[in-house]
């Protein structure tokens, strides 16, 4: 299921970089209509994701589900350790790398 979500997911990012790198740029105008008809219809999205998300709940070898931001408390990651994540850390990319 989890992987299911992640395919469609990342189908859909892709899907939606592809359309906008062809997309000619939207007038003022064509931006309100195209936010007014976003919020009228009540739709949102809200990502969440940080340092964690690099882990992709893997740690030394263990997998550790389900568990997202808490895995630096599950998998017993010394601060050190998780700082040198840290340092690794592309909010950009973390997003689609495991």
């Amino acid at each position: 299921m989890k992987t299911s979500v992640i395919a469609i997911v990342m189908a859909a990012t892709l899907s939606t970089a592809l359309h906008a790198a062809e997309t000619p740029p939207e007038s003022p105008q064509q931006r309100d209509a195209r936010i007014a008809w976003w919020k009228d219809a009540k739709f949102g999205l809200f990502i969440h994701w940080g340092l964690y998300s690099q882990l992709a709940g893997e740690w030394q070898g263990g997998y550790y589900a389900g568990i997202g931001e808490w895995i630096m408390y599950k998998a017993r990651i010394p601060l050190a350790d998780y700082e040198s994540v840290a340092k690794q850390f592309n909010r950009v990319r973390s997003l689609w790398c495991a």
